[in-house]
């Protein structure tokens, strides 16, 4: 057990946490070994618990260096009275723990301590919120086809967290992501499970303004996520989001407007885009979901236009 923590921690020393198990994976020995040393990376005991103990103390998430790399770090507190939370709770980690896709944050290290869920994350860039309001602040419009891209997979992330019945209802333009070349990295959703009921919930992070008038008339509704994809179109194309919140007026005002069917103030605008953009969110966002297309129709239209 010691020479194996000492190759894993040196692994990581030497290559970084992130590439540590493709490094280990490459040494000269015994496979049997090899998948021993691998799954080491991601078990608590073999790391190092005692490495973790601070984290426990951490009551919201922040970035911070483990072993020489940024990573976020959260911490899940369960009441003990609460049994019912609690196994919501553990229900959620294992949904998010087991996900693998090349547009969703992983999640490096996750383990229960007193009544404590403690998680790794590996760090994520700016959010797509974030970044459309650098473009708004500077008056550029952003590229077509990094439009077409997120939308692109987007559609794909969302039909794999469906494909798996994984929870993912709260998801905004504030927890999703695009690195450098656009490519969307959504966060991995355990990192804002929260079992207070005291969460304070900000106006621009209130998922609310994402999700479809049937959703929000307390309806189940397969088409929640391509309306979904509409909005985050919508907001790509005009750097504001399709349905908002002005000072002064009630956010159940917004909402109200959302369930009749009133649509987003630049519906008709193609903003200097393509034909092809404008009609794709404008059926996304048609406020009949029957209207609406499937994830596979959408990603179909992006590879037909673009080969995405």
């Amino acid at each position: 057990d010691i020479c194996r923590r000492v190759i894993v921690v040196c692994s990581i020393k030497s290559v970084g946490l992130f590439n540590a198990e493709s490094a280990i994976s490459s040494l000269p020995l015994p496979r049997a070994l090899l998948e021993s040393l691998t799954a080491s990376v991601h078990r608590p005991d073999d790391i190092g618990l005692s490495l973790c103990d601070s984290f426990i103390q951490i009551p919201s998430p922040g970035k911070h260096s483990f072993y020489g790399e940024r990573v976020v770090l959260k911490c899940i507190r369960m009441p003990r009275k609460w049994g019912q939370l609690c196994a919501s709770a553990k229900k959620f980690k294992e949904d998010w723990t087991r996900v693998r896709h090349r547009n969703i944050s992983k999640v490096i290290l996750c383990f229960e301590k007193d009544y404590t869920i403690g998680a790794i994350f590996e760090p994520v860039s700016c959010t797509v919120y974030d970044r459309v309001q650098i473009q708004k602040s500077s008056r550029k419009f952003i590229d077509e086809c990094h439009i077409w891209r997120v939308i692109s997979q987007l559609a794909d992330v969302l039909n794999y967290l469906c494909k798996l019945d994984i929870p993912h209802s709260s998801l905004t333009t504030l927890r999703m992501s695009v690195t450098s070349n656009w490519d969307l990295r959504l966060h991995n959703m355990l990192l804002y499970f929260e079992t207070s009921n005291h969460a304070v919930i900000d106006r621009e992070t209130f998922y609310g303004i994402y999700s479809s008038p049937e959703t929000l008339r307390g309806s189940k509704s397969d088409k929640n996520d391509p309306w979904l994809v509409g909005c985050v179109g919508y907001e790509l194309m005009h750097l504001e989001t399709a349905y908002h919140y002005s000072k002064g007026v009630s956010p159940f005002v917004v909402l109200e407007s959302i369930v009749q069917g009133k649509p987003p103030p630049k519906w008709m605008e193609n903003n200097g885009y393509s034909n092809d953009l404008a009609e794709l969110v404008r059926w996304c966002l048609a406020h009949n979901s029957a209207l609406r297309p499937s994830l596979k129709e959408i990603s179909a239209k992006t590879k037909a236009l673009f080969n995405i």
